[in-house]
């Protein structure tokens, strides 16, 4: 359904979990997503070290971030209310991953985990930049920012994994 990216008004990535023909894989590709982030959360060993405490804290916190915004996606079309419930959800989520984005590169040296922060902080501006009607880049905007997001997770995650290599593995 390309008509949504090739669009003026693009509208989001919502917009599959509502149309028979992607509502399936739509839903498939986000509830793999947050079982990913959950394997990593449980592949990060529980230990007194505040920086793997944070990174967990972000993984959890961004799991329920996508997870409510994947619910609040079925019904947004219903009405007005599901639609603002949905909307507030998906500010939710991407405020989730700008702050998390700095609670994981917060102190990093990896030039590549700082690329990613940076992306994630163009990545929110455009969305601010579409919500208040400047840019219609909706799609773009939330590819950029979780695609960003997830590689900025990956740098750090693979720095903290005990032993190394066991994400790798596992």
């Amino acid at each position: 359904m390309p008509r949504f990216l090739f669009s003026t008004n693009m509208g989001g990535v919502s917009n599959y979990g509502v149309h028979l023909t992607t509502v399936v894989p739509y839903t498939i590709g986000v509830v793999g997503e947050v079982a990913c982030l959950l394997r990593v959360h449980a592949l990060l060993r529980p230990g007194t070290q505040a920086r793997v405490r944070a990174v967990r804290t972000v993984l959890l916190v961004t799991c329920g971030a996508i997870a409510v915004n994947l619910l609040t996606t079925y019904p947004y079309k219903s009405s007005d209310l599901w639609a603002a419930v949905h909307s507030w959800s998906g500010i939710t989520l991407a405020i989730v991953e700008l702050v998390g984005a700095a609670v994981l590169a917060r102190g990093t040296t990896d030039r590549t985990a700082r690329a990613a922060f940076v992306l994630v902080c163009l990545g929110f501006l455009l969305l601010f930049l579409t919500y208040i009607g400047v840019l219609f880049i909706l799609f773009v905007a939330e590819a950029l920012t979780a695609a960003a997001f997830g590689l900025l997770l990956v740098r750090i995650v693979r720095t903290l994994a005990e032993p190394p290599g066991s994400l790798a593995a596992g």
